[in-house]
């Protein structure tokens, strides 16, 4: 069961990754928003809106799926570590 407990750390961790990580892009966004939304026009914060979406999207999904996988692969090493010695026949 060590196998699975490092699992769930494993996804607690990436979940915590994932939260800074959208955290540390969304306080770049409001600087933005102070310093250079002012200077742009309408259509020009429209097309930073989206490109930051994007941006906050990727590193998310990004950050999701290296934990995941690290877990995958955990819970595999973990399956095969449980399962009983087979031989071939000779």
């Amino acid at each position: 069961m060590d196998y699975l407990q490092e699992s769930f750390r494993l996804q607690s961790e990436a979940k915590q990754y994932e939260e800074k990580m959208k955290k540390d892009v969304e306080e770049q966004c409001e600087r933005l928003s102070l310093f250079i939304r002012p200077h742009l026009t309408a259509d020009q914060n429209e097309t930073l809106s989206q490109i930051l979406e994007s941006i906050i999207g990727d590193c998310s999904e990004t950050s999701f799926n290296m934990g995941y996988n690290a877990a995958m692969q955990q819970l595999a090493t973990g399956h095969v570590l449980t399962q009983p010695n087979t031989f071939p026949p000779q």
